[in-house]
């Protein structure tokens, strides 16, 4: 298949021109506005805490995990990363097309918790808003909570430009990330063997919003 998008980028390691005003492709942050600026008529307040970030930010956020978690297993230990964190050079971040959401009239010292977007949380009003209006602007929730999903637990902040991030998805498993890796830059390197990255990106890669695939 012809790509639109090239394997170094999607990987993080160069970065495209980004929109002006969101840390997003400006398709997809044209539409983000266009979403912010619905919700803010309903008395709601979208704020990106995260958008596009490269190989080394995300290397960075990985390995500052991998110091900060103890298991008695680097299996067990890689684990514990994955479950909110993506593998350096895998991350949907990359890609420009992602976006982790938070209320921005409310500041809080840890907003990436689950407990503060549902069960009338103090994100709830905006996160209710997300499930009943972001689809109609083309964004969906990467990592629903899904019992039948693997990968990922469940991120009620992050969402995805799906227009966008399909043909990025597409693009990266249609080409040889695996062998493209360079897992001497990340913490945790003994295991990251072919077969391992394999396996994961059936488990965490594919383990998404079925909208999305």
């Amino acid at each position: 298949m012809t790509c639109e998008f090239d394997l170094d980028f999607l990987m993080g390691g160069t970065t495209r021109e980004m929109h002006c005003k969101v840390p997003l492709l400006y398709e997809a942050g044209e539409a983000f506005l266009k979403m912010q600026m619905a919700a803010k008529k309903d008395g709601v307040c979208l704020k990106i805490i995260s958008g596009h970030r490269d190989f080394n930010h995300q290397n960075k956020l990985w390995a500052a995990k991998y110091k900060k978690f103890v298991a008695p297993k680097l299996n067990d230990l890689i684990e514990n990363i994955l479950q909110y964190t993506a593998l350096p050079g895998t991350s949907r971040h990359h890609w420009g097309t992602e976006i982790d959401l938070v209320d921005g009239d409310l500041n809080l010292d840890d907003p990436l918790l689950t407990k503060n977007y549902i069960n009338g949380g103090p994100f709830y009003q905006m996160y209710d808003w997300l499930l009943d209006r972001a689809e109609q602007f083309n964004f969906y929730m990467t990592y629903p909570d899904d019992k039948k999903r693997t990968g990922f637990m469940f991120e009620p902040w992050h969402f995805s430009y799906q227009p966008l991030s399909k043909k990025c998805l597409d693009c990266f498993l249609s080409q040889n990330w695996v062998d493209c890796l360079d897992v001497k830059k990340i913490a945790g390197e003994k295991l990251l063997t072919a077969a391992y990255l394999k396996k994961y990106q059936c488990d965490y890669l594919l383990g998404i919003n079925l909208k999305l695939l």
